[in-house]
């Protein structure tokens, strides 16, 4: 795959996925990254207001 293409798919997943974690209680920052050892995977990375927010949305599966 080439660098452009990779970028077009990341950039896409980007639009879809933030818009989602946004609305999920108490997320404070997103972050997204490829994982350059799984073509096509988008790993999240999240920060919330308090613990309890963190594992309720770890629980509901939702990524």
């Amino acid at each position: 795959m080439s660098f452009g293409r990779d970028l077009v798919g990341l950039v896409h997943g980007t639009n879809k996925i933030l818009p989602v974690l946004k609305k999920t209680t108490g997320c404070c920052c997103a972050y997204l990254t490829e994982n350059l050892e799984a073509e096509n995977e988008i790993i999240s990375f999240t920060i919330r207001e308090k613990q309890s927010y963190a594992l309720q949305y770890e629980e509901s599966g939702l990524f």
